[in-house]
């Protein structure tokens, strides 16, 4: 959308805007003065979130701080609401040895964190509080935590954690639909730490506003289709590849890629969530066969998806990775001493 038409758009937005912001402001209201009562659990629970819709990291860092934290708890689980998943109330999506759902009813990122963090309880409700009491009935966790919940104020948490996308400009941001806030930005309060995300590191952090703690994304390995290690990316340095990225802001991925050394002869951005087609895998072969590249690469996050639209002979013709996102933290043993002493505060 052009600049201008994307202004007169946010305009017309603005009044509906300001209307969803004064609502979820009335909302926070009523939870501080304890009109609307929020659930208190045995187990701690350690809640990450955002202020703004899609894009924020909330994925990897839960990954990172799942993987921690395991060396200080032995039954962690994670409890996510499993966005646009084909299923509805709670579903077990990993008991921690086996995973039980596929990407469709767990969700694209639940079922990702599934394959990522073995030994860990991976659980989708619409109402996290039905999880929680599912997972203590059944799994007795000694730590719960909810992923994507700074806004889900009717399950108290321990440690609430936020993660603000410095990627956008939050002085030019308007609630949703007008913008991406999902409530006024100083309910940043409301946090225990901040965590800032999607920053550069040639960024001059002087000039952000202050926060905790930062974090940086960086790649890691390749993994096939069935998610088994398949290389490095730096295997790839100087070769043509064909590249596309379904997340919040596939740019980010294409520019990542670029910086690494590899050749994005061609590449192809999708709506986050979005549901791959046979068409879909057909063009980017196509695209990638005639333009001499060797393989296609995609973020992890795609390649759950995307299994069941490959042929044998397309995988083998022209191979497909997901190539792994990391989180990197600046201070990473702080952030977690933080994270064990607020939880032991808490007890």
């Amino acid at each position: 959308m052009k600049p201008l038409a994307k202004l007169l758009l946010q305009i017309v937005l603005l009044p509906f805007g300001l209307l969803y912001g004064l609502v979820m402001e009335l909302r926070n209201r009523f939870y501080d003065r304890g009109i609307f009562k929020s659930r208190k659990f045995a187990v701690p629970v350690i809640s990450v979130g955002n202020l703004t819709v899609g894009g924020s990291g909330k994925t990897p860092f839960t990954i990172f701080l799942a993987r921690s934290l395991q060396k200080h708890f032995t039954r962690i689980a994670v409890v996510s609401r499993g966005y646009r998943r084909k299923s509805t109330g709670l579903q077990l999506v990993s008991d921690g040895e086996n995973i039980i759902l596929g990407p469709q009813k767990a969700g694209d990122e639940p079922y990702l964190m599934a394959r990522r963090l073995p030994g860990v309880f991976i659980a989708v409700s619409e109402k996290r509080s039905t999880a929680i009491a599912f997972l203590q009935k059944n799994y007795a966790p000694d730590l719960v935590i909810l992923d994507d919940a700074f806004q889900h104020r009717s399950v108290m948490r321990d440690v609430d954690i936020l993660l603000l996308d410095f990627s956008q400009t939050p002085r030019r941001n308007f609630p949703f639909p007008a913008g991406t806030l999902r409530e006024f930005p100083h309910n940043r309060q409301r946090a225990h730490i901040t965590v800032g995300t999607n920053l550069k590191r040639q960024d001059p952090l002087q000039k952000i506003p202050a926060v905790d703690f930062f974090s940086f994304s960086v790649l890691g390995g390749l993994r096939d289709l069935y998610f088994r290690p398949a290389g490095k990316l730096s295997d790839w340095f100087g070769k043509e590849v064909t590249a596309f990225a379904g997340i919040a802001h596939p740019e980010n991925f294409r520019q990542a890629l670029v910086q690494a050394g590899v050749k994005v002869t061609y590449f192809k951005s999708f709506r986050d969530h979005y549901a791959f087609t046979r068409q879909d895998i057909r063009e980017l072969i196509e695209q990638g066969a005639g333009r001499g590249c060797h393989a296609i690469l995609c973020t992890e996050k795609d390649l759950v998806k995307l299994q069941m639209l490959f042929t044998e002979a397309e995988s083998k013709t022209l191979p497909i990775y997901g190539v792994e996102l990391i989180l990197k933290i600046t201070k990473p043993r702080q952030l977690l001493q933080k994270i064990l002493t607020r939880l032991k505060q808490e007890e």
